[in-house]
């Protein structure tokens, strides 16, 4: 009778574990199933929020070293020459639905197994459009020789921000930025760099009468990141489940610009308008991975999927138009600025601080 009964017992841990196996492989394989119907709609809006950056960096990067007067110095040379330094924030909107539908793609291949990965929540939610920030530092020069002034101007936000290379997947992966967002199974990140100058021309030096006014080029290059990632993991009738995923977008662009700026002092505040025309390259490249594992008593199984693509974008071109006023207060001047991009309808804005001599 114990003999059978042993039998019995060990032919039914022996069903159990095949069942085991039998149940993570058939989670697998749903997933697996899943993951390559679901791939394309992922692609496609990461595609589509790379378009957007083409749209977008461009324009954070013309809200730095921007002056309220046309031009700092004199039609000639003076000894010592005029100086500017300070600070700039400037802010544009980036639409984000193309990343937002990428993240929902990733959710929505979740929950297309049905009830087999029930309460597995990557809280990945995206919105359809955020701010963009630049917070940089600058420097402007004028009066050295003939009527120009010199500007640059830099931000970096991590070291390995210089490093990003759009050819290069493991450069921007993993990148921690100095924006974060961050909450249950749920982060975001922007990572950026960029190093600009530019040069003014003076055609009118602002007098009693007339007004200042110059012409100027100016040449900018961008690297930047925008990651986000979500984990979960969930016990559903003594299955455990678990799942990682990660998406990131890279850019480098260059930019180069024409611009004609009037400005006119007026007591303690020098308003300003201007227009310019940018001329934009940017490579994009794009990464996204999930993995997922199903364990059961003892006996797991696990799958992942993704992609990673680089894009370029050719030339793009964008007119701006741009005002603002400063106000100056012995050798302090604070300036906000407004600018609008007549081709994609975007509003950028800018603040400054800096010491002026």
């Amino acid at each position: 009778m114990k003999r059978v009964f042993s039998l019995v017992l060990a032919s039914l841990v022996a069903f159990g574990a095949f069942a085991a196996d039998i149940s993570v492989d058939t989670l697998k394989e749903s997933i697996d199933s899943a993951l390559n119907s679901g791939a394309g709609k992922i692609n496609s809006g990461l595609e589509d929020f790379s378009k957007e950056l083409q749209k977008t960096v461009p324009n954070v990067q013309t809200q730095q070293n921007v002056y309220s007067d046309a031009f700092i110095g004199k039609l000639f040379p003076e000894i010592p020459p005029h100086f500017a330094a300070g600070v700039n924030f400037g802010i544009t909107q980036l639409n984000t639905e193309g990343l937002s539908d990428a993240v929902d793609g990733i959710q929505n291949i979740l929950n297309s197994v049905g009830g087999l990965t029930k309460g597995l929540d990557l809280d990945m939610s995206v919105p359809d459009s955020l701010i963009l920030p630049t917070i940089t530092a600058d420097l402007r020069i004028g009066g050295l020789f003939l009527p120009f002034d010199f500007g640059i101007t830099a931000m970096l936000s991590s070291m390995d921000a210089a490093k990003i290379d759009t050819g290069d997947k493991s450069s921007f992966r993993d990148l921690g930025g100095n924006f974060s967002v961050s909450g249950s199974s749920f982060s975001g990140e922007i990572n950026f760099f960029t190093l600009g100058f530019d040069v003014r021309y003076a055609l009118l030096e602002d007098s009693l009468v007339l007004p200042g006014l110059s012409v100027g080029a100016g040449y900018a290059l961008s690297k930047g990141a925008v990651a986000v990632s979500g984990n979960a993991s969930t016990d559903s009738s003594g299955v455990k489940h678990s799942v990682d995923a990660d998406v990131a977008v890279a850019y480098v662009t260059q930019t180069m610009y024409l611009q004609a700026q009037l400005s006119k002092k007026l007591f303690i505040v020098t308003p300003f308008v201007g227009a310019r025309a940018l001329l934009a390259w940017t490579d994009n490249a794009y990464y996204w991975n999930v993995a997922y594992t199903a364990s059961y008593s003892g006996v797991s199984a696990s799958t992942s999927k993704g992609a990673d693509e680089t894009l370029s974008s050719g030339t793009y071109f964008i007119p701006q138009l741009y005002l603002g006023t400063s106000i100056n207060f012995f050798f302090f001047q604070t300036t906000l600025s407004a600018t609008y991009d007549v081709r994609d309808s975007l509003f950028s804005g800018a603040l400054s601080a800096r010491f002026k001599l």
